[in-house]
C-alpha cells in the first residue's frame, strides 16, 4: 500500500475542493439563462408605440366625427428597419362616407369601413394614412393633381436602409406628365411608365434610358434607377414629394424645381 505525506494529502484535498466549486459555479451558470439585454433601454418600446397610434388615431378628425368604436380593431404589427419604429394597421368602421371633419357637409347616411396605416417612430407619428388616400398628418386628400407637369429634384435617398450622400456633380429629377414619366439619373435620362391607384399608390416602371457614359455617377444613377422602381406609396406636401416603401419609410425625396 502506498503511503502518502500529509502535506500531499492535503494538497489533493485543496485541488479537489476548488474542483468542485468550480463545478458548482459553472453548473449554476448552465441552469440559468443569460439575460439579454432590453431591446427599450434607449427607446420606445412596441406597446408604447402601439398606444402613441391608438391615441393618434382616435384624436383624429375622421374617427372623432363619427368614428364607431365598438369597430376599431389593431389588426397588424410591421417591424420596419429603423430603430424603435413600428407600422400599426387599425380599421375601423364610421357611420357616414368621407374624411375629417364633415360638419355642415351633405354627407351619405352609410357605414363606410377604413383602414389606417401609422407609422411610429421614437415615440413620434410620421406617417399616417387612411384608406390609402387621405393624409392623416396633413388632413387632405393626396391626389395627382399636385403632381402633373412638374419637375423635382431628388434631396435625399435612402437605399436599403442607408442614406446616401448624393454626387455634388450630379442632378437627380423627375417629372410626371399623363401618360409617362421622365426625368434624369444625374446622367441619362429616363422614362417609362408609371401608374397611380387609390390616389397615393404608386408604382414605376418598366424604365428605359439613354447609354451616354459617366464613369463617377453610373453607380449612383443605378442605385436610383432601381429604387425609383421599387416605391409603392407617393406623398405631395406643399413643395416635396416623397416616394416611399410600403413599410412607411421615406426612400426619395424631392423639392419642387423654380
Amino acid at each position: 500500500m502506498i503511503k502518502l505525506k500529509k502535506s500531499t494529502i492535503l494538497i489533493l484535498l485543496i485541488i479537489a475542493v476548488i474542483i468542485t466549486v468550480a463545478a458548482i459555479a459553472l453548473y449554476g451558470q448552465l441552469s440559468y439563462p443569460i439575460e439579454k439585454p432590453s431591446t427599450v433601454a434607449n427607446g420606445v418600446s412596441e406597446q408604447e408605440s402601439l398606444n402613441i397610434a391608438q391615441q393618434f388615431l382616435k384624436n383624429s378628425p375622421t374617427y372623432k366625427f363619427d368614428g364607431m368604436e365598438e369597430t376599431l380593431k389593431h389588426k397588424e404589427t410591421l417591424t420596419l428597419r429603423c430603430p424603435y419604429c413600428w407600422q400599426f394597421i387599425f380599421t375601423f368602421d364610421s357611420r357616414q362616407a368621407g374624411y375629417g371633419d364633415r360638419t355642415g357637409q351633405m354627407l351619405a347616411q352609410v357605414i363606410t369601413p377604413h383602414t389606417a396605416r401609422i407609422t411610429v417612430e421614437q415615440g413620434e407619428v410620421l406617417y399616417a394614412v387612411l384608406d390609402n388616400e387621405w393624409d392623416m398628418l396633413q388632413q387632405e386628400k393626396i391626389g395627382s393633381d399636385k403632381l402633373l407637369g412638374k419637375e423635382w429634384i431628388l434631396q435625399s435617398f435612402i437605399d436599403n436602409g442607408e442614406s446616401i450622400t448624393l454626387l455634388p456633380n450630379s442632378e437627380i429629377t423627375i417629372k410626371f406628365d399623363p401618360d409617362e414619366v421622365t426625368g434624369s439619373g444625374g446622367c441619362n435620362r429616363y422614362f417609362g411608365s408609371y401608374k397611380i391607384t387609390n390616389t397615393n399608390s404608386i408604382s414605376i416602371g418598366p424604365l428605359a434610358s439613354t447609354e451616354m457614359a459617366c464613369p463617377d455617377i453610373m453607380d449612383q444613377e443605378m442605385k436610383y434607377l432601381a429604387a425609383i422602381q421599387k416605391i409603392n406609396i407617393i406623398k405631395i406636401t406643399e413643395n416635396k414629394l416623397q416616394l416611399t416603401s410600403n413599410d412607411g419609410k421615406t426612400v426619395l425625396e424631392f423639392d419642387l424645381t423654380s
